[in-house]
């Protein structure tokens, strides 16, 4: 996403009245989806804000992840989280919180004839 399709997004959204965003993903077995995004401010008509801006709100969503947090959010267990975006502050700022959950499996061999039991 370009820095200017960001920053026209960005004016967008303040002069709705949008004084943050909560954006929400989840992963898991090789894919990952942005999840929903809430937004935040007086007065707003959430629908209409919602129907204007939930689709690059997404695709910004998915941009930050891809190319700024790299994390692997989707494979294995994958993982989850939010990117919030506060408006109130200049520039504004943008917060990701995520949850990763790894295993790794160990192999190996012991050799148990040596061991000595307490009787």
């Amino acid at each position: 996403m370009a820095s200017l399709k960001t920053a026209t997004l960005f004016a967008a959204l303040k002069d709705a009245g949008v004084t943050h965003v909560e954006i929400r993903y989840d992963g898991g077995g090789d894919s990952g989806q942005v999840e929903d995004v809430d937004f935040y401010g007086n007065n707003l008509d959430t629908a209409t804000i919602n129907d204007k801006f939930e689709g690059d709100l997404q695709d910004l969503a998915y941009h930050i992840l891809e190319e700024h947090y790299q994390y692997d959010w989707y494979n294995n267990d994958g993982g989850y989280g939010t990117i919030d975006i506060d408006f109130e502050e200049e520039p504004p700022t943008i917060n990701i919180n995520g949850y990763v959950r790894n295993l790794t499996d160990a192999y190996g061999s012991v050799d148990l004839t040596d061991i000595k039991w307490k009787e």
